[in-house]
């Protein structure tokens, strides 16, 4: 008989240079999971690893100043999430004192098993660390499942929205905000 309360056996640290192709992988698998049915298929389709890649070692190589992290969640040895921050990027937030949580994506193989609270957790507990006060997120607005997962984290719309183009379609993005001072 196996204890239901234990954890998922996952693992989190630093995301390193050579994992850019692991997150590019979880990155398009997420989004074709994910996004399929909320932005067009011409878009999911277009995706590809390689050029994901190119992407997520850029963002790692800018990974070194210190206002950016990423994370990577494992399991078995093997990269099945990731997670970046970085102060943040929109007008009329102080980027001193506000963060933007730009990211959370897991494997669909490991969609509801907890390894996104556990990114999120890790995320939100360096944010305070480094003295940032709120922290912001973008999700799509038609986006139910993802909102959901934030606003149970205790995150709360704020007003903020963008419109969003994705193969020659127009969705909007809706912003999120939670303060991070503890209670």
């Amino acid at each position: 008989m196996t204890d239901s309360t234990q954890a998922p056996p996952f693992s989190l640290r630093p995301a390193a240079l050579d994992d850019a192709r692991a997150i590019a992988e979880v990155h398009v698998a997420s989004w074709r999971a994910a996004y399929k049915g909320l932005v067009p298929d011409a878009h999911l389709d277009g995706l590809n690893v390689e050029t994901r890649t190119v992407k997520f070692r850029e963002w790692l190589e800018a990974a070194g100043v210190p206002e950016r992290r990423t994370w990577v969640l494992e399991e078995a040895g093997r990269v099945i999430g990731h997670g970046e921050t970085q102060p943040a990027r929109d007008a009329g937030l102080d980027p001193a004192r506000v963060a933007e949580l730009c990211a959370i994506y897991l494997h669909p193989a490991a969609w509801g098993r907890g390894g996104g609270r556990l990114l999120l957790a890790e995320a939100l507990d360096d944010l305070r660390a480094r003295g940032f006060e709120a922290c912001v997120l973008w999700v799509l607005e038609n986006n139910a499942r993802s909102r959901r997962f934030y606003e149970i984290a205790g995150f709360a719309l704020d007003g903020g929205r963008k419109p969003l183009t994705f193969a020659g379609r127009t969705v909007d993005a809706v912003r999120y905000r939670m303060s991070l001072e503890l209670a």
